[in-house]
């Protein structure tokens, strides 16, 4: 078994889609709601989830928003 502790847990969304996020028109903030899916695991399989539901296009990584996403 490979060894786990490189990717710590935390609480993960596990829904974190464009659906879910507000934005604040007084401060411009971005407002995350809808938490129902939301569990402790692997904060890397969060992050893997987010990058999915935001840059996919047509079946595959949009490179541009996978940058963008990532800065």
């Amino acid at each position: 078994k490979k060894n786990s502790s490189a990717f710590p847990d935390g609480m993960i969304h596990n829904d974190f889609t464009p659906n879910n996020v507000l934005l604040s028109e007084r401060t411009g903030k971005m407002i995350i709601i809808d938490f129902g899916e939301a569990s402790l695991d692997k904060r890397a399989l969060g992050l893997g989830v987010a990058l999915h539901n935001w840059t996919i296009e047509d079946g595959r990584p949009n490179l541009e928003k996978v940058r963008a996403f990532l800065e």
